[in-house]
């Protein structure tokens, strides 16, 4: 079978209750296309426009612009970039790998769930920046990025913060930067995204006490007071777990910094399901060569090409057999996802239906049926309070 990346459906987007938040302070281009002004919002570090190319200044005038089919980044890579050594590494044979029907199918409702509570909030606030970290925050990126036309050239990527020391050098340099263009904008309130696979919540914790970290130690002068809001998207298997690690603490919520001119505001949504990707190399793409000591973090595309990809039913322990041809595994699993949920144009959908109602149980029918119902959220986020 043969997945068509050249053609998208549209998102699907929840309905949902008004979330009472307010544009934040995204750079509209101003370039003057032949259809008229390019007029697509930006992250508030964009160099250009995600759209034309168009090289962007801070009140959103275009200096010059990228040649018309030039490359545009999908992501802004704080750490080496994980498209390059795709590329770069030869897929090698033989690995066989059979999911669970059951988890696999929760595990694109999981990813479909945080997608459109992504576009409902993105629209209601406009995140100034969106981050992820390899490799937990990678998957859900790499989703993101083929489903929704809203994360398109604004993702940031950054090392594992237990990789080495760089990522949280990086991350520190990229925090102080976003508040000293947010002041030269004349902005006083940035929203950020973080989305992130967590199992114990004990990354998302390193990346709270580095936010603090940051700010206390900054040397930045504000001429009045800033509210930085840090929003997580935390997806995790067991949410006692991390109701546990991540809100233990009150200062978790935030605080003030800066002399009292920097109020910190952190809020949680959890997503609980099966992690597909989570420390599985062969699902994920990536392996982790580096220590939490190196000064440097490593990492090595990894890419398994299999004959096939086989989803059997725990219950009638039946397997849907979906031949490969040269795909690797990390890439047909995301791209199946994908497909089930409608994001790439396919027959893929209507086969694997058939194979279910076929040698599926009443729970893979269930499941199946929920992938293209926008009404329905299996995995309804939590706020955590």
């Amino acid at each position: 079978m043969v997945s068509n990346f050249s053609r998208r459906t549209p998102c699907d987007i929840l309905s949902a209750p008004e979330l009472g938040l307010e544009m934040a302070n995204p750079i509209v281009c101003q370039c003057e296309l032949d259809a008229g002004v390019c007029g697509v919002k930006n992250s508030l570090l964009a160099e250009e426009c995600r759209r034309c190319g168009a090289i962007l200044t801070q009140n959103g005038l275009a200096e010059k612009r990228r040649e018309l089919g030039g490359h545009i980044p999908i992501a802004s890579w704080e750490t080496d970039s994980v498209s390059h050594l795709w590329r770069t590494e030869a897929a090698t044979s033989g690995k066989h790998v059979v999911l669970d029907a059951h988890e696999f199918l929760k595990y694109a409702l999981l990813l479909n769930s945080m997608q459109c509570r992504f576009d409902l909030e993105n629209e209601a606030r406009w995140f100034d920046d969106c981050i992820f970290f390899l490799r937990g925050g990678y998957d859900f990126f790499c989703h993101l990025n083929l489903s929704t036309p809203q994360i398109a050239g604004r993702a940031r990527i950054f090392g594992g913060l237990g990789h080495a020391r760089r990522p949280s050098k990086r991350f520190g340099a990229w925090l102080t930067k976003l508040i000293e263009e947010a002041v030269s904008h004349g902005f006083w309130e940035l929203d950020i995204f973080v989305g992130e696979e967590v199992n114990g919540g004990f990354g998302t914790r390193r990346l709270l006490k580095l936010v603090q970290t940051t700010l206390k130690m900054s040397n930045l002068r504000l001429p009045q007071k800033m509210t930085i809001r840090f929003r997580y998207f935390l997806a995790a298997p067991d949410s006692s777990r991390i109701r546990d690690a991540v809100a233990a603490k009150p200062f978790d919520r935030g605080g003030e910094f800066g002399a009292g001119m920097i109020r910190l505001e952190n809020s949680f949504v959890l997503f609980q399901g099966p992690l597909l990707a989570y420390d599985a190399e062969i699902f994920s793409g990536i392996e982790v060569l580096s220590q939490s000591t190196d000064e440097i973090e490593k990492y090595k595309a990894v890419k398994y090409s299999s004959g096939a990809f086989q989803v059997r039913c725990p219950t009638t322990s039946q397997l849907t057999v979906i031949g490969t041809g040269d795909a690797d595994l990390a890439n047909l699993t995301g791209t199946a996802v994908l497909e089930l949920l409608g994001k790439i144009d396919s027959p893929f959908y209507r086969i694997f239906g058939e194979h279910i109602n076929r040698s599926g149980c009443d729970t893979c029918k269930a499941l199946y049926e929920k992938l293209r119902n926008p009404s329905d959220c299996t995995y309804a986020p939590t706020e955590l309070t």
